[in-house]
C-alpha cells in the first residue's frame, strides 16, 4: 500500500508522493489511522469495513481491480456508491428510515425566507448583494445538509445550475467551521422547518 503513487494535478505541474497518505485530497490517512478531520468521519466506514484490518483488506483488495465507477454512483447526495450501500449506512450509522413523504421544497423555502426576513424573489433572483447571497447560502446548506434535497432540486428552485449551489454550500460549511455565530444561526434555523 505504501508503494501506491498518487498524481496530484495541480494547475504548475504535475506531483507525485511515495505514499497515498502524503496526497493532500485523499481521506486515506484518516481511515488508516481511524481518526477524523474537519470533513471526514472515518468512524461509520470503518464500522462497516471492520476497522482499521478491515479497511487495510479492503483497500488491497481492490488493488489490481483499477478503477470502480460504482463507488463514484450518486444516489444520495451526502453518500456515495449503491444504493444497497447508501440504506446500509442509513440503517446502521444515521439510524434513518428512508423518508416516504417529506413537506416540499418550495414550501420549506417560504418558511425559511420568511423567518429570515428575505424576500423570495430576491433570492430565486439576479441579486448577489452580500445580504441576499448570505441567505442564499444559508437556505442551500440547511436544504442540502439538514433536509436532504439533492443539490439538483435546489438549484432547480433556485434558477442557479448545481455547481453554484454545491459551490456556496461548501463555502458555507467552512465558514460555519470558522464562525460560531453562523453555526449556531444555522441551528436556529434548521430546527423551525
Amino acid at each position: 500500500m505504501e508503494l501506491l503513487r498518487y498524481i496530484h494535478l495541480n494547475p504548475v505541474r504535475s506531483k507525485l508522493v511515495r505514499r497515498v497518505e502524503q496526497y493532500r485530497y485523499s481521506g486515506h490517512k484518516a481511515y488508516r489511522e481511524g481518526k477524523g478531520t474537519e470533513i471526514i468521519d472515518p468512524g461509520p466506514v470503518l464500522k462497516l469495513l471492520g476497522g482499521r484490518q478491515g479497511y487495510r483488506r479492503f483497500v488491497l483488495d481492490g488493488l489490481g481491480e483499477g478503477h470502480k465507477g460504482e463507488y463514484y454512483e450518486v444516489e444520495d447526495q451526502r453518500f456515495l456508491g449503491a444504493q444497497e450501500f447508501r440504506e446500509k449506512v442509513r440503517e446502521e450509522v444515521e439510524g434513518e428510515k428512508e423518508r416516504t413523504q417529506r413537506e416540499p421544497l418550495g414550501r420549506v423555502v417560504e418558511r425559511l425566507a420568511e423567518r429570515l426576513k428575505a424576500p423570495i424573489e430576491a433570492l430565486r433572483g439576479p441579486d448577489r448583494s452580500w445580504k441576499v447571497s448570505r441567505v442564499r447560502r444559508l437556505i442551500a446548506y440547511v436544504l442540502t445538509r439538514r433536509r436532504g434535497f439533492s443539490v439538483k432540486e435546489v438549484a432547480a428552485h433556485f434558477g442557479r445550475d448545481a455547481t453554484s449551489i454545491s459551490t456556496l454550500v461548501g463555502r458555507f460549511s467552512q465558514q460555519m467551521e470558522a464562525e460560531r455565530g453562523i453555526k449556531e444561526e444555522c441551528e436556529r434555523i434548521s430546527k423551525i422547518v
